[in-house]
């Protein structure tokens, strides 16, 4: 009698669980023939190859497993679906990839594919905007001068197509394109008034800021180099999520080779050298060696002491 998949009343004992149900009955997918699972922030049923994925008809729908796609979900389809096999320098490509997927999702549940079909001659006021918008190749590379306004755009629609607002955007096409324009409408307003054009290079425009260090990033928001951001200053945006810890490992005949970085550094102390010295790293893609060799770890160590000891 509810939707599941929806809140539902919390004042009556028609909508509590009393019991649990047996491990066999959730959704798992368990070796599955292609090798690989994976997951970002997508439905749990669609976690694997197409033809393994589970069928969201196998379970109870009070359950409430979500059925939504991400852009990093499609974007990772597209990118395994061309490797028999995945070797490491596969996986650091697609750990790292900085495009959208061919088909780009809204707040994670329907495509907005029109947002790059509006035409200029119908919306003159943003026809400049548009021509980049359209021109955009999906790719966040930190170069690239056609993104910062579809970005800018993208906040815009985050921040104001939710609610009720978003399912008139799920049904109406042509409540779609007037709010689409208008959003790029503020975000054209925005790039004119603090940069003075639209084709301004993304690492001009988005940044890892902390401290007095500021570095301009690729990436962008539900993409697998996931870069979420806040309004900074003068039209800048600052990333304040993503990425934050990242290791990547390896097993050898030799032991595991590892490597890892954090976004900013390891310290969250302003005063310490290492508030913000792999913040360098992170914009480059890079990383930094790590061993878990006793010897090795004190022969690099900076410093040495014990929590009691005496100073």
């Amino acid at each position: 009698s509810y939707d599941w998949t929806k809140v539902v009343p919390g004042d009556t004992s028609a909508t509590l669980w009393t019991e649990y149900y047996p491990e066999e009955a959730l959704a798992q997918v368990i070796n599955p023939k292609a090798g690989y699972v994976f997951n970002a922030n997508n439905s749990s049923l669609h976690c694997t190859d197409p033809a393994e994925n589970l069928d969201p008809k196998d379970f109870d729908p009070t359950m409430g497993y979500e059925l939504r796609y991400t852009n990093r979900s499609l974007r990772f389809y597209e990118l395994i679906e061309k490797l028999e096999k995945v070797s490491y320098q596969d996986f650091w490509d697609i750990k790292y990839d900085i495009a959208y997927p061919d088909s780009m999702m809204f707040v994670r549940d329907f495509p907005i594919d029109e947002l790059f079909t509006l035409k200029g001659e119908e919306h003159p006021e943003i026809a400049d905007a548009l021509r980049h918008i359209q021109a955009f190749d999906h790719v966040c590379d930190k170069a690239d001068t056609n993104f910062p306004i579809l970005l800018h755009t993208f906040y815009n629609l985050y921040n104001k197509g939710r609610g009720k607002v978003e399912d008139s955007l799920k049904v109406s096409k042509s409540f779609r394109e007037q709010f689409f324009a208008q959003q790029i409408a503020m975000a054209q307003d925005t790039m004119l008034k603090y940069f003075g054009k639209l084709g301004v290079r993304l690492d001009e425009v988005q940044f890892l800021q902390r401290g007095d260090v500021a570095l301009g990033v690729d990436g962008g928001p539900d993409i697998l180099r996931a870069v979420y951001c806040e309004p900074w200053k003068d039209g800048k945006l600052r990333e304040i999520v993503g990425d934050s810890y990242v290791q990547m490992v390896r097993f050898t005949k030799d032991g595991p080779e590892i490597l890892s970085v954090n976004a900013y550094g390891a310290s969250s102390k302003p005063d310490s050298p290492h508030y913000t010295d792999q913040m360098k790293l992170y914009a480059d893609h890079k990383m930094k060696k790590m061993s878990l060799d006793k010897q090795t770890v004190y022969d690099q160590a900076v410093e040495i002491y014990h929590p009691k000891a005496k100073k």
